[in-house]
């Protein structure tokens, strides 16, 4: 079903193939929904596209907003859907996102209006991956498939997180169960800040290839939680001289596993409070660690090499 459209609402129901809708300017799914037997794709030269009350089903999901516009408001993605894989992308806004259940991000990717320091926000019934298997600390360091590009994130599911990322900061990662896996490498390094981010029952592990900051967003205290029997944290900060750094007093890991591991190759900075059940605070030998008072008096004396360690 191919549909070029100008109307401000719309159902659309494909019992034997896709859905492929074509809209100049903004449109709204209908109360019925768009159902596709297959892939859904929504393509809008300008507008936003919204949901009222309305369901986007399909086995794919592909939306496309193309042209920026004065008004954000009128270039954002907010859609309700049951659709396994998902791309999306907008010239200027924000996009959410809410699925009854698990979903991967397709190859292309999720995009959203990071110049314009715009939101992505993701929400599942189930886990968000890239089509890998259960998010773990392996396919948090390296994980195959589309990557969420903004300024700022949010994701939420219930069974676990694995996603590749390009964005500034984390404002919240929360999995009810299952591990939470952030990979990002960006071409040239691009410095990470992590305000919020607990598994409440699972590990926390994040890569980056540049400096990687707990909290300071607005100020506010940072905190990295794993919950539950052995779960572990591990941030690794890659590249040449990169930090972890603690932003604002008070920003907290706490892991009730054995382990919060911390890799850097340009030490640890601020004051931090770090916690593990067991074997207690593991902060990989040879780090430097210093108050933020010594940052810079002893910038060159942090240059250390780290090893890395292997999770299972």
């Amino acid at each position: 079903m191919d549909i070029k459209t100008n109307v401000t609402t719309l159902n659309a129901t494909s019992k034997a193939g896709g859905v492929s809708v074509t809209e100049d300017d903004g449109l709204a799914v209908g109360a019925t929904g768009i159902s596709a037997a297959n892939a859904a794709a929504i393509t809008l030269t300008k507008g936003a596209l919204t949901s009222v009350g309305g369901v986007i089903a399909g086995d794919s999901l592909s939306i496309k907003l193309l042209q920026a516009q004065v008004n954000a408001a009128d270039n954002t993605i907010d859609v309700d859907t049951t659709a396994n894989r998902i791309s999306a992308s907008t010239a200027g806004g924000a996009i959410t996102i809410r699925n009854t259940k698990s979903f991967s991000i397709d190859a292309a990717g999720i995009t959203a209006g990071a110049a314009a320091n715009k939101n992505v926000s993701l929400t599942a019934v189930g886990a968000i991956t890239n089509g890998t298997t259960a998010p773990n600390a392996t396919n948090g360091l390296a994980i195959a498939g589309g990557t969420i590009k903004a300024a700022s994130l949010s994701l939420s599911a219930t069974t676990g997180i694995a996603v590749n990322t390009d964005v500034t900061t984390v404002s919240s990662a929360t999995s009810a169960a299952g591990n939470i896996a952030l990979a990002q490498s960006v071409t040239g390094g691009k410095r990470l800040t992590l305000q919020t981010v607990q598994a409440l029952d699972g590990g926390v592990f994040v890569t980056n290839n540049d400096r990687i900051t707990i909290g300071g967003v607005g100020g506010v205290a940072g905190s990295i939680q794993a919950v539950g029997s052995g779960r572990n944290v591990l941030l690794n900060a890659g590249g040449v001289n990169k930090k972890i750094d603690f932003a604002v007093d008070g920003s907290t890991i706490t892991a009730t596993g054995d382990s919060v591991t911390l890799l850097s190759t340009g030490g640890i900075y601020g004051t931090r409070s770090l916690n593990a059940a067991n074997a207690g605070t593991d902060i990989v030998a040879g780090t430097t660690v210093l108050t933020r008072s010594e940052e810079h008096t002893s910038e060159l004396q942090s240059r250390v090499d780290i090893s890395y360690a292997v999770f299972c």
